[in-house]
């Protein structure tokens, strides 16, 4: 009201039309005049607000650079990464309309990155906050055998975890978790201690995972009352506070690092179109059947071709990042992928009272 009857030209506009009125009409008159402009205003106001919105999504694209996502292992059928934190796996109603826009997903990086365009397919999944080794498949043939055998009982997840509290060395829960619809699934988680952290008043952790339940580490270890450090949803603000303003914690991070995946490798390495694997396809047929049925993993060894486990040894030498071994029981070839710890967290663990080295971290294996 007061930018437009303050002007002159609009104060005699104004008195002229209401001047011949009776008073309570020149109210009403006036009531009206003022919310015709204040509703033209406070829609300018919308207006320019969406437009300088938009300029500025348009400038911080502009100027946006997507990371570089550290590979761990590569052949013609799979790929392995290591997943920074706060990086979405792919697209979903959790992702924001910025990262829509940027397309700042770890499966399209993976595509514009590593595979010139060509479609991948997650294998395994890490929640948001969480960081480490991630499988992407190239087929979804490929995806079905991994998926196959991540769910087999030699596959081992193993994951480093900082936990609120003194644990005990070593412990088991059992506990069961609920999933994403709310229905109880059997659970078994196994921890270790790694480093006992007095001064902050914590514990790090290596903890393997047999089943792969939704937010089964955090929500075991919340039960035990050893939350994850930064885990909103399961854990504890105080803390998350206290870690963030003093150890360098990150917000939107969590403490929790997929370190290690060991699988049977399903996958013979050779070429898709050569007559080898036209040959030895047969055998790879009958080895995904026995890891979904319940033979004894001793069955397996004489599904899985020698020919194929001659050719992984030939074809893939061994990495700091990709190891290859054999399963004692079955004898058949074991792919280790292993995720360095990143350098955000590292920096936490730097900065605890305990003032740990980079020389003890080597030698726990956390990094290397």
């Amino acid at each position: 009201m007061a930018f437009f009857l303050t002007r002159p030209c609009v104060q005699a506009q104004f008195q002229q039309r209401v001047g011949s009125f009776p008073v309570l009409s020149r109210q009403c008159v006036t009531m009206c005049y003022f919310h015709a402009h204040t509703e033209q205003a406070s829609q300018l106001c919308v207006t320019r607000r969406t437009l300088c919105a938009q300029q500025e999504m348009e400038e911080s694209l502009e100027r946006w650079e997507p990371p570089c996502i550290p590979k761990l292992y590569e052949d013609e059928f799979v790929i392995a990464i290591s997943k920074p934190g706060t990086l979405l796996v792919h697209d979903n109603k959790g992702a924001s309309m910025e990262e829509k826009q940027r397309n700042a997903f770890a499966k399209n990086l993976v595509e514009t990155q590593y595979t010139q365009g060509r479609r991948v397919n997650p294998v395994n999944r890490l929640d948001r906050a969480a960081s480490g080794v991630m499988l992407f498949a190239k087929s979804s043939a490929a995806a079905r055998a991994a998926q196959s055998s991540l769910s087999h009982p030699s596959c081992v997840k193993e994951y480093v975890v900082l936990a609120r509290g003194c644990t005990p060395d070593f412990f088991v829960c059992d506990e069961p978790v609920k999933d994403e619809n709310g229905i109880s699934r059997s659970a078994l988680t196994e921890c270790e201690k790694v480093l006992d952290l007095p001064e902050a008043r914590c514990s790090l952790l290596k903890v393997v995972i047999k089943t792969g339940r939704w937010h089964q580490i955090r929500k075991h270890l919340n039960h035990r009352a050893y939350h994850v450090v930064g885990d909103v949803k399961h854990g504890k603000g105080g803390t998350n506070r206290f870690f963030r303003e003093n150890y360098k914690m990150q917000s939107g991070r969590i403490f929790l690092h997929a370190a290690h995946l060991s699988l049977l490798y399903p996958f013979p390495l050779v070429n898709l179109e050569s007559e080898s694997f036209q040959h030895t396809n047969k055998g790879l047929d009958n080895y995904e059947a026995s890891l979904k049925s319940d033979l004894s993993v001793t069955s397996l060894s004489s599904s899985f071709p020698r020919e194929l486990k001659k050719s992984i040894e030939n074809a893939v030498p061994r990495t700091p990042t990709a190891l290859w071994d054999a399963d004692p029981n079955s004898g058949c070839q074991v792919l280790t992928i292993r995720a360095t710890l990143p350098e955000d967290l590292q920096q936490v663990l730097y900065a605890l009272p305990e003032n740990l080295s980079k020389e003890c971290l080597l030698s726990h294996g956390l990094i290397f």
